[in-house]
């Protein structure tokens, strides 16, 4: 006859003890890998920017129109000064997570990162209409699929640690 069995006992209970309260310790003490994720988040957003221009879910950023093109000299959507990849940075971190923000300003010293990731509806400008959709959305801020994965992995092995 094959069987199994599991039995605990002073020592086993003692041992199981210790390991709970050591997760429990690194699951409160939760800053550094928030810092860890923060700093990945930077790298992967201006990725996302320099390499990748998707959104975070994969889908491709709207392409220039042609008098956009025309008028930056390149078909590079998000890209024209690397104001915007330069901008983006930690905000802050602490023991419950993280915040990621983008500085960018015009040459007005505007912050225009938010126009980028919501798209803007009506726009004034000196060869643009002054109603209609002018310039869609185009997120570059957020979380991918990878993103998540990667960071769960990073909160994972912190608390496992030790």
């Amino acid at each position: 006859m094959a069987d199994f069995q599991i039995r605990m006992n002073t020592q086993s209970l003692g041992e199981l003890n210790k390991r709970l309260a050591k997760l429990l310790q690194n699951a409160e003490h939760m800053e550094p890998v928030w810092r860890q994720a923060a700093e990945y988040m930077v790298r992967s957003t201006q990725n996302r920017i320099n390499r990748i221009q998707t959104d975070p879910n994969g889908v491709p950023w709207e392409r220039l129109a042609q008098l956009t093109v025309e008028l930056k000299g390149n078909d590079w959507p998000l890209y024209a000064t690397g104001k915007l990849v330069k901008g983006i940075q930690v905000a802050d971190v602490n023991n419950n997570g993280f915040r990621i923000e983008s500085t960018a300003l015009n040459s007005d010293g505007e912050g225009y990162s938010t126009f980028l990731q919501h798209g803007v509806q009506n726009s004034r400008g000196k060869f643009k209409k002054k109603s209609g959709p002018h310039s869609p959305a185009r997120p570059f801020m957020g979380f991918s699929k990878e993103n998540v994965a990667r960071i769960s992995k990073m909160v994972r092995d912190h608390i496992a640690s030790h």
